[in-house]
């Protein structure tokens, strides 16, 4: 995302989608230690879902092939192609498929959702493998709350910002020129922001978010290649 195109108390980092907050103090690498596990038994998960996905789309095809076209099947000339899905578009180079944007939004009374935009977990594999792993890190770094009830909310920042000192409906105004000038364009197949429908993680990284944005620390890092 350009920075050069949102407002100037924009995020100054790159594209993320928080994981995990309020993580217990301890020493960085005992933390990363824990996630390093957590991932790799999210991998092993992942890569297990893929072969079944997999191996469900032979056997349909196996079914049309062996009961022939007595078999009840939709006519390709006469139907419309299935829409785009990260699913489809799967290129092995992330365990975590690509993360697409359904939404422009704001939360004004909360400091980190003040603007931002909707991550779908719609979609069958990708939204449920972030959920997994969401799940994963979250048992591995706060087991207390394994068992209890998550309110994750996936969603990519573009700015942070107080409901005071005249913040209450500046979002507002700005998700509308965001629309305006084309920079977020919103249609049924999701969001848009520049040009762009969504991204894939690559790492989780580990941030000790003290002071103001442009403060935080990044403590650590864990790919999830």
């Amino acid at each position: 995302l350009d920075p050069h195109s949102f407002p100037n108390d924009a995020l100054p980092i790159s594209a993320h989608v928080t994981l995990l907050t309020g993580i217990p103090d301890a020493p960085a690498e005992e933390f990363l230690a824990s996630v390093r596990t957590a991932v790799e038994e999210w991998k092993e998960m992942t890569a297990r879902r893929r072969t079944i996905a997999r191996e469900g789309r032979e056997g349909v095809v196996m079914d049309q092939d062996r009961f022939g076209p007595s078999a009840k099947t939709t006519d390709a000339s006469t139907s419309s192609p299935l829409p785009d899905s990260p699913d489809d578009h799967d290129d092995h180079s992330s365990p975590l498929p690509l993360l697409c944007f359904e939404s422009l939004g704001s939360n004004a009374n909360k400091y980190f959702q003040y603007l931002y935009i909707m991550i779908d977990t719609s979609f069958p594999f990708s939204g449920s493998s972030l959920l997994d792993l969401r799940h994963a890190v979250r048992s591995a770094c706060i087991p207390t709350l394994s068992d209890t009830l998550d309110d994750f909310f996936p969603h990519l920042s573009l700015m942070y910002a107080d409901s005071g000192d005249g913040n209450a409906g500046r979002a507002e105004k700005i998700m509308k020129e965001l629309q305006l000038t084309g920079d977020v364009v919103e249609d049924g197949a999701g969001c848009e922001v520049h040009r762009v429908r969504g991204f894939r993680p690559e790492e989780i990284l580990f941030v000790r978010a003290e002071g103001k944005p442009e403060e935080w620390q990044v403590l650590g890092r864990v790919s999830l290649l």
